[in-house]
């Protein structure tokens, strides 16, 4: 993500007042921003939409008209974090008390990013604070710089795929032990774009590692290479149109692929037979 490009959150809680007061500060910065008001409406958003950053109340409803639950948002934070990691998802847990050390310990390692306290304006830190240190200063860390000779560097240390823009294209692949896989994509002008870890078996992870052996003659992947990646069915890859005609880019890839998007600023298109991908701008 450059400076250049609209950050864009999800803010959920049940009170309309809070996520009122939420949305003034993130309007401040530009950010644009979705709202839920339970889990339910939380998770429907994730999977329709991409977002660079979720702020999360913990005492939330599963659905309209629900109980509040701490459990309810718990148990949504390590659903979210099972899914993202931390580097693609920063997630700041909005609480309505000060939590305790043992509350707080047990957030992050839940996979919080931070959190604050209510009221989001005075606590410490601040809804502002927080924002600006684990959203907007970590989204500027991967703004355009020189790589400084970093093929070289991840060959000596014996990664398993040579990490060399000129070999693969614009996209490097760096494997950080067994289960962890840093990607690294590059813009036109030879500039770093964007750094992002995954656990080496998200689907969106599967699908770089075709796209990252297809490049540099080929950027693109075929239907049936994606399909086994994400180890779907035909009827679970494509969706039936009104007038009968199945298409992919309505269906289950979909999602994944704006993984890809968010994490790495690579866009795609689908087209006949396949999908196409293209290096940052």
């Amino acid at each position: 993500m450059t400076e250049n490009t609209t950050l864009k959150a999800l803010v959920i809680d049940d009170d309309s007042e809070i996520r009122r007061e939420i949305t003034d500060i993130l309007d401040e910065y530009g950010h644009e921003y979705d709202e839920a008001g339970n889990i339910k409406e939380a998770r429907n958003k994730m999977l329709a939409g991409s977002y660079d950053y979720v702020l999360l109340d913990m005492e939330l409803p599963m659905r309209y008209g629900g109980l509040l639950r701490r459990e309810n948002g718990e148990d949504f934070l390590k659903e979210l974090r099972a899914q993202y990691s931390a580097n693609e998802l920063p997630i700041i847990v909005v609480t309505g008390t000060v939590p305790d050390s043992e509350k707080a310990a047990s957030l992050l390692y839940d996979g919080a990013t931070s959190f604050v306290s209510k009221p989001i304006s005075s606590g410490h830190p601040t809804l502002r604070e927080a924002i600006q240190k684990f959203v907007i200063w970590r989204d500027a860390r991967t703004a355009c710089q020189p790589e400084p000779q970093m093929a070289q560097e991840v060959r000596e240390a014996g990664a398993e795929y040579a990490a060399d823009p000129t070999m693969h294209g614009w996209l490097q692949m760096q494997r950080q032990g067994y289960k962890t896989i840093t990607w690294r994509s590059w813009k036109a002008s030879g500039c770093l774009h964007k750094v992002s870890d995954m656990p080496s078996s998200r689907i969106a992870c599967k699908i770089l590692k075709l796209l990252y052996k297809a490049l540099p003659k080929e950027a693109f992947l075929k239907d049936s290479d994606i399909m086994s990646a994400g180890g779907w069915t035909e009827s679970e890859y494509y969706r039936t149109t009104k007038r009968g005609k199945l298409v992919a880019y309505d269906g289950i890839a979909r999602n994944r692929l704006c993984d890809i998007k968010k994490s790495l600023g690579i866009d795609y298109k689908f087209e006949s037979g396949g999908v196409r991908f293209f290096q940052p701008q």
